[in-house]
């Protein structure tokens, strides 16, 4: 986090201490400190080892104290003298130096947060802006945790930290006052102080943010259901349209039965002709027909009615037969063997693969109908399968089937199904499906759930749900857990439920 996955170059502080700073010219020769601060040759050496160099003292006659921005540089003979104080100077360092990169890892923190800003005001101009500010803010939310326990970790640090003596010699007291030691340390515990304030800070920003981001999702839905409604509408009036455009189809269907029943009876008795007097067998079959009023006209709606009510029932019967759709839902979330299960599918007609793909999914569902309907029972069922291709899992499962063509219940399809796939050997061996099958009835009435029948048939449903065996880690599982139980509650101490009712009794006494 600090170091944004980048540790091995994170900035160090070098102490170096060494009895002599030597110079290829002159190997014996002493430099006072400022001869070490020269803004040449000097000090681009110092420079490569200790940063930008901004302080030089004479310890001692000998000795020499060399700062820089990241690291400090000790010579002469007493320098051993001073591991104690540089030490304690090392540790304040190291934690300046880590506080440094933390307070930019702030910095980048609060950039984060204007992007999303950004994100959120300009969120038109991408359909993609919910699922990015989402994810931004769900990683900034994260960082501000893991900030705020750093934080409190520094604090403890700085806190508890003891400030170690002045020493006693010349060299020594003049070290401790240049490094000014307890003026570092309390620097370094406002700054912690102040550390905590900008990430509170970035903690109300990712709130205010997210409230943000929660309108922007709201307005959104919002103006989706506004659509929705407007569809809706839209659909009532179509409905409405499509009604009274039945109801004129069912009209021009019996007038059309009318023109056919007379076309037929008119085939009959010659007239169409018009010469059916000339017509020997017409005048002796027909005549009376023909003398009595009335007597034809009321043939033809007599044979109007009867083609017009046949008419009628052949299309509610077909009707009828297109109608009572059973359907299955089943959620499966199985891992199978991918290679096998394109094998399967080569045998299959399919008419349908969507494809629905993003950053982080890849599912494909596919859908054909069975075309064998001796296998069936006479009817040929509609299967739908959703299959995530990224992992090789098989998703859901949808099943149509018209009880009405076919001898076979839905259980009977949802069996052969699941067994279609073991005999492939699609399933893996020891998979488990689980059945979360909502059975549908479409009808001209509308749609059945089983899910509004009673509780019992419920549980009978799901007692005949397709179970595959269960896999020899889920039967390890299940020994475990039956024998820590046993462990837990051992028979000897297991209580009767009418010992257990009179415990309670006593104890609802002396309550009372």
């Amino acid at each position: 986090l600090t170091y944004l996955n980048d540790s091995e170059h994170r900035d160090k502080y070098n102490v170096i201490l060494c009895s002599k700073i030597h110079k290829e010219e002159d190997d014996d020769l002493h430099l006072k400190a400022k001869h070490y601060l020269d803004k040449e040759a000097n000090e681009n050496e110092l420079k490569q080892v200790i940063g930008d160099t901004y302080a030089a003292h004479d310890l001692s006659d000998d000795d020499v104290l060399i700062i820089g921005r990241n690291g400090i540089i000790i010579a002469g003979p007493n320098f051993k003298n001073h591991e104690g104080v540089v030490v304690a100077y090392l540790t304040l360092m190291t934690r300046n130096m880590f506080m440094r990169s933390l307070f930019q890892r702030t910095f980048i923190l609060a950039d984060v947060l204007k992007h999303i800003r950004h994100l959120i005001n300009e969120h038109e101009s991408n359909p993609n802006s919910i699922s990015i500010i989402r994810n931004l803010l769900s990683e900034a939310s994260a960082d501000v945790i893991l900030l705020y326990e750093i934080q409190s970790y520094l604090m403890e640090s700085v806190t508890d930290m003891e400030v170690i003596q002045e020493p006693t010699d010349p060299a020594g007291k003049k070290l401790y006052k240049v490094l000014n030691i307890g003026s570092t340390l309390s620097r370094l515990q406002r700054r912690v102080t102040d550390m905590k304030k900008n990430i509170h800070g970035s903690k109300g920003e990712v709130d205010a943010l997210r409230n943000m981001a929660d309108t922007v999702s709201e307005s959104r839905e919002a103006r989706v259901q506004e659509q929705v409604e407007a569809n809706t509408k839209n659909l009532e009036d179509v409905y409405r349209a499509n009604e009274r455009a039945s109801a004129s189809l069912d009209v021009m269907q019996v007038v059309l039965a009318g023109s056919l029943s007379f076309d037929i009876l008119d085939r009959w008795h010659g007239l169409y002709l018009g010469i059916a007097g000339e017509i020997e067998w017409a005048k002796e079959v027909y005549s009376y027909i023909y003398d009595v009023p009335c007597l034809l006209f009321i043939l033809n709606m007599a044979c109007w009615g009867v083609v017009g009510g046949f008419v009628r029932w052949i299309l509610n019967y077909l009707g009828e037969q297109a109608s009572g759709i059973m359907a299955v839902k089943y959620k499966v979330n199985g891992r199978i063997n991918m290679d096998e299960f394109k094998t399967y599918l080569a045998t299959k007609q399919v008419d349908t693969e969507d494809v629905d793909a993003d950053r982080l999914s890849y599912t494909k569902k596919f859908a054909w109908d069975e075309t064998d309907k001796t296998a069936w029972g006479g009817g040929c069922p509609k299967i739908e399968i959703l299959m995530d291709m990224e992992y090789w899992h098989l998703l859901r499962v949808f099943i149509q089937v018209n009880p009405k063509q076919t001898t076979m219940t839905i259980d009977d399809v949802k069996d052969k199904f699941f067994q279609d796939l073991k005999d492939w050997n699609v399933i893996q061996d020891g998979a488990t499906i689980a059945e979360e099958s909502s059975a549908t009835d479409v009808t001209p009435r509308g749609i059945k759930s089983s899910d509004d029948e009673e509780e019992g048939e419920d549980d009978e449903s799901e007692e005949d749900g397709f179970v595959m065996p269960e896999s020899s880690h889920m039967k390890r599982a299940k020994a475990e857990y039956e024998e820590g139980t046993r462990k837990f509650y051992p028979e000897s101490e297991t209580i009767e439920e009418g010992d257990e009712e009179e415990e309670e009794e006593e104890e609802d006494e002396e309550d009372e």
